[in-house]
């Protein structure tokens, strides 16, 4: 893969995330990855792997999940009461973060 094929894909995958926000965070970015990567998980395993202090994940979980006031959140994650733990909850993508991460991995597919 060249890196012209990379900075191109990165480009586009910038211009995903700058379409639904002109300044969206890179921790965001950061933590749709690890929940689109583990889907299922807790936010305290979010904060764990994200190395990002649990108030500030739960900051992000609300921005990127439905539970914001309407139209403040960017509906990609959805948030579960845990099966296993009833204070816990779990985060997958939404439908919406389905298909954006989708978008993200043909892009990077595309570079090879």
């Amino acid at each position: 893969m060249s890196n012209k094929a990379q900075f191109t894909a990165l480009q586009e995958i910038i211009a995903l995330f700058r379409a639904m926000d002109r300044a969206f965070p890179l921790q965001y970015i950061s933590c749709l990855l690890i929940i689109a990567e583990h889907p299922g998980l807790s936010v305290s395993e979010l904060a764990r792997k994200s190395g990002i202090k649990l108030p500030t994940v739960s900051r992000i979980i609300g921005t990127l999940s439905h539970s914001r006031q309407k139209g403040a959140g960017f509906e990609l994650i959805e948030i579960a009461n845990s099966p296993e733990q009833r204070r816990s909850k779990t985060l997958r993508l939404s439908k919406k973060g389905e298909d954006l991460c989708a978008k993200i991995s043909s892009f990077s597919q595309k570079s090879h």
